[in-house]
């Protein structure tokens, strides 16, 4: 047993290493709503042991967005923490994400979606 799980420390070769499988919102998405929460799903679960949030950026039309992350098992999102402004976003997965199971995710990835339309306008509810 202690040999399987040495093997299992390094990538198993001729398994496809991890990749994303999907992105909501998916890249080249536009009108997406300001209140959208930016979600990953890997093809393998990830190590939240080893996850970091530097390797998950979320950037819009006035930099970087603020934003907390939470993992489980394959599924990552990124909650803003405030809405989204109008304009193109860029999500950005660092390479080195990692699978127990498959290894790394090898290369960076890019998403670029647009928020525009169908946000929801909170500037007068009334609370002050």
């Amino acid at each position: 047993m202690l040999l399987l799980s040495l093997a299992c420390s390094q990538p198993v070769q001729g398994l496809t290493p991890l990749s994303v499988v999907a992105t909501v919102p998916s890249h080249g998405a536009v009108d997406v709503p300001g209140d959208t929460a930016v979600q990953i799903v890997f093809s393998d679960a990830v190590d939240v042991d080893v996850v970091r949030d530097e390797q998950f950026a979320l950037d819009g039309p006035g930099g970087s967005v603020a934003h907390t992350l939470s993992v489980e098992r394959e599924f990552v999102e990124l909650r803003p923490s405030e809405l989204l402004s109008e304009g193109q976003h860029e999500l950005r997965i660092a390479s080195g994400v990692w699978s127990e199971h498959v290894g790394a995710l090898d290369a960076e990835l890019s998403v670029l979606f647009t928020v525009g339309g169908g946000s929801q306008d909170t500037s007068d509810s009334g609370v002050q």
